[in-house]
């Protein structure tokens, strides 16, 4: 029998691969910008706000763990929310940059046909990882007795 820690990190890999594969999925078939199904916007963005809800939910799920003392479980749940928004923006803004075409240099003094989405692509990732490193220097500086399953 595994584990508990090992089948809580197979769980989280199954479940960030499964919701990227179905965002990619909806790319690579390109149906991206066709109906969503709330029926106000196209379908990638349909998928990335009920992923993005799940996230917030799971977030919170994870605080809720660190207060209870289980700070094991809350570790790995944090760090499977924190991949899945990093896939998260890699897919949905990648999709969202290939619409962007330079039609002469004149176009660069557009700021927010251009320059914007490329500043908001280079620095959401950055601040991701910036997330990502915080927290494990934070999960690093807990006590030892602290970082145990009561």
């Amino acid at each position: 029998m595994a584990a508990p820690g090992r089948s809580a990190v197979v769980t989280a890999a199954v479940m960030v691969a499964g919701s990227l594969a179905w965002v990619a999925g909806i790319s690579l078939s390109g149906l991206e910008g066709s109906r969503g199904f709330f029926g106000l916007g196209p379908l990638i963005a349909d998928a990335n706000l009920i992923l993005e809800v799940f996230l917030v939910a799971g977030i919170t799920y994870g605080f809720l763990l660190a207060r209870r003392g289980n700070i094991d479980a809350h570790q790995i749940n944090q760090t499977t929310w924190v991949v899945l928004n990093i896939g998260l923006i890699v897919l949905v803004m990648a999709g969202s940059m290939q619409d962007v075409k330079i039609a002469k240099a004149a176009a660069f003094a557009i700021f927010t046909s251009c320059i914007e989405p490329a500043m908001t692509s280079a620095i959401r990732p950055m601040l991701r990882t910036t997330q990502v490193v915080w927290l494990i220097w934070c999960a690093s500086m807990l006590p030892r007795r602290a970082s145990r399953n009561p």
